[in-house]
């Protein structure tokens, strides 16, 4: 990545930061309920983007 590219991404955190989308996740258990109907299966073709220096580890599949 160059460094042009990685100042949008910079400019737009020092914006409005990552503190939005990781509420959500904080939030889980008392809004769990908008989700309990929703099957978590993703039932279509699906593309796993793995970078080299990820921790998790690379799916069998």
């Amino acid at each position: 990545m160059e460094d042009n590219e990685l100042s949008v991404f910079v400019s737009a955190f020092e914006l409005s930061g990552f503190t939005g989308a990781i509420n959500w996740y904080r939030n889980l258990d008392r809004n769990w309920h908008l989700m309990a109907n929703i099957k978590p299966i993703i039932h279509q073709p699906t593309l796993i983007i793995y970078g080299e220096q990820d921790t998790i580890p690379k799916s069998e599949t």
